[in-house]
Protein backbone atom coordinates (compact mmCIF):
# COMPACT_ATOMS: atom_id res chain seq x y z
CA UNK A 1 0.00 0.00 0.00
CA UNK A 2 1.38 3.59 -0.99
CA UNK A 3 0.64 5.67 1.65
CA UNK A 4 -1.23 9.13 0.45
CA UNK A 5 0.55 12.50 1.25
CA UNK A 6 -0.41 16.17 0.91
CA UNK A 7 1.41 17.11 -2.70
CA UNK A 8 1.48 13.40 -4.44
CA UNK A 9 0.56 13.57 -7.60
CA UNK A 10 -2.15 10.97 -8.65
CA UNK A 11 -4.05 10.24 -12.31
CA UNK A 12 -7.58 10.97 -11.71
CA UNK A 13 -9.98 8.94 -13.79
CA UNK A 14 -13.31 11.04 -14.24
CA UNK A 15 -15.63 8.42 -15.01
CA UNK A 16 -18.65 9.57 -15.08
CA UNK A 17 -17.70 12.88 -13.37
CA UNK A 18 -20.53 15.67 -12.34
CA UNK A 19 -20.88 19.33 -10.99
CA UNK A 20 -22.60 19.11 -7.83
CA UNK A 21 -23.96 22.66 -9.62
CA UNK A 22 -27.58 23.37 -11.42
CA UNK A 23 -26.40 21.81 -14.95
CA UNK A 24 -25.19 18.61 -13.01
CA UNK A 25 -22.03 18.55 -16.22
CA UNK A 26 -19.00 18.17 -15.85
CA UNK A 27 -16.01 21.40 -15.76
CA UNK A 28 -13.21 19.00 -16.88
CA UNK A 29 -12.47 19.27 -20.56
CA UNK A 30 -11.13 16.03 -21.50
CA UNK A 31 -10.42 15.24 -24.84
CA UNK A 32 -9.41 11.34 -24.87
CA UNK A 33 -11.65 9.16 -21.94
CA UNK A 34 -9.19 6.78 -22.17
CA UNK A 35 -6.09 9.01 -20.57
CA UNK A 36 -5.98 9.98 -16.99
CA UNK A 37 -6.46 13.71 -15.63
CA UNK A 38 -3.41 14.78 -13.79
CA UNK A 39 -4.30 15.57 -10.03
CA UNK A 40 -2.27 16.65 -6.69
CA UNK A 41 -3.81 15.86 -3.17
CA UNK A 42 -4.97 18.55 -1.33
CA UNK A 43 -5.82 16.84 1.85
CA UNK A 44 -6.01 13.45 2.66
CA UNK A 45 -8.80 11.29 4.88
CA UNK A 46 -7.73 8.15 4.85
CA UNK A 47 -5.88 5.52 2.81
CA UNK A 48 -8.73 5.04 0.59
CA UNK A 49 -10.33 8.85 0.57
CA UNK A 50 -8.29 12.00 -0.71
CA UNK A 51 -9.34 15.59 -1.86
CA UNK A 52 -7.74 16.60 -4.94
CA UNK A 53 -7.29 19.87 -7.70
CA UNK A 54 -7.41 18.11 -10.49
CA UNK A 55 -6.11 19.63 -13.77
CA UNK A 56 -8.38 18.76 -17.40
CA UNK A 57 -6.76 18.64 -20.75
CA UNK A 58 -6.22 22.53 -21.15
CA UNK A 59 -4.86 22.65 -18.08
CA UNK A 60 -7.67 24.12 -15.87
CA UNK A 61 -7.66 23.18 -12.27
CA UNK A 62 -10.70 21.79 -10.49
CA UNK A 63 -11.03 20.78 -7.02
CA UNK A 64 -12.49 17.57 -6.38
CA UNK A 65 -13.41 16.27 -2.42
CA UNK A 66 -13.53 12.58 -1.54
CA UNK A 67 -12.24 10.95 -3.86
CA UNK A 68 -12.02 7.37 -3.98
CA UNK A 69 -7.98 6.24 -4.12
CA UNK A 70 -7.19 3.04 -5.76
CA UNK A 71 -4.31 1.14 -4.26
CA UNK A 72 -2.02 -1.76 -6.49
CA UNK A 73 -4.19 -4.54 -6.75
CA UNK A 74 -7.38 -3.54 -5.61
CA UNK A 75 -10.02 -4.18 -7.58
CA UNK A 76 -11.54 -1.06 -9.65
CA UNK A 77 -15.04 -1.47 -9.28
CA UNK A 78 -16.51 2.22 -9.30
CA UNK A 79 -19.02 3.35 -11.08
CA UNK A 80 -18.00 7.24 -10.70
CA UNK A 81 -14.85 8.91 -10.51
CA UNK A 82 -11.87 7.70 -8.57
CA UNK A 83 -8.03 8.19 -8.62
CA UNK A 84 -4.92 5.74 -8.57
CA UNK A 85 -1.13 6.06 -8.33
CA UNK A 86 0.80 6.47 -11.42
CA UNK A 87 2.48 3.07 -12.69
CA UNK A 88 5.98 4.73 -12.49
CA UNK A 89 5.26 5.39 -8.04
CA UNK A 90 3.38 1.40 -8.28
CA UNK A 91 7.04 0.38 -9.15
CA UNK A 92 9.14 2.16 -7.15
CA UNK A 93 6.72 0.95 -4.09
CA UNK A 94 7.32 -1.97 -5.35
CA UNK A 95 11.05 -2.20 -5.25
CA UNK A 96 11.11 -0.68 -1.95
CA UNK A 97 8.80 -3.38 -0.85
CA UNK A 98 11.36 -5.94 -2.28
CA UNK A 99 14.38 -3.85 -0.44
CA UNK A 100 12.64 -3.81 2.92
CA UNK A 101 11.92 -7.52 2.65
CA UNK A 102 15.68 -8.51 2.07
CA UNK A 103 16.57 -6.49 5.04
CA UNK A 104 13.68 -8.14 7.08
CA UNK A 105 15.03 -11.34 5.96
CA UNK A 106 18.15 -10.65 8.15
CA UNK A 107 20.58 -10.60 4.67
CA UNK A 108 24.14 -10.41 6.11
CA UNK A 109 25.03 -8.28 3.56
CA UNK A 110 23.75 -4.82 1.27
CA UNK A 111 25.38 -4.22 -1.71
CA UNK A 112 24.66 -0.62 -2.66
CA UNK A 113 25.95 1.79 -5.59
CA UNK A 114 26.68 4.94 -5.31
CA UNK A 115 26.98 7.32 -8.42
CA UNK A 116 29.37 10.29 -7.47
CA UNK A 117 29.07 13.52 -9.95
CA UNK A 118 32.19 13.62 -11.72
CA UNK A 119 35.21 16.35 -11.17
CA UNK A 120 38.96 16.96 -10.16
CA UNK A 121 39.66 14.79 -7.49
CA UNK A 122 36.15 12.84 -7.52
CA UNK A 123 35.51 9.30 -8.06
CA UNK A 124 33.55 8.31 -11.26
CA UNK A 125 31.32 5.90 -8.97
CA UNK A 126 31.97 3.75 -6.12
CA UNK A 127 30.42 0.24 -4.43
CA UNK A 128 30.04 0.37 -0.65
CA UNK A 129 29.48 -3.11 1.71
CA UNK A 130 27.46 -2.97 4.40
CA UNK A 131 27.86 -6.15 6.82
CA UNK A 132 24.46 -6.77 8.89
CA UNK A 133 27.17 -8.77 11.96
Amino acid sequence: MIKPTVGRVVHYIPKGDRNDDITHASDLNSFDDDQPLAAIITHVWSESMVNLVVFDADGVSNPRTSVSLVQPGQDINFTGPYCQWMPYQVGQAQKAEALQEQLDGNQSTLTVNIAVPEGEGRMHGTEAEVSGD
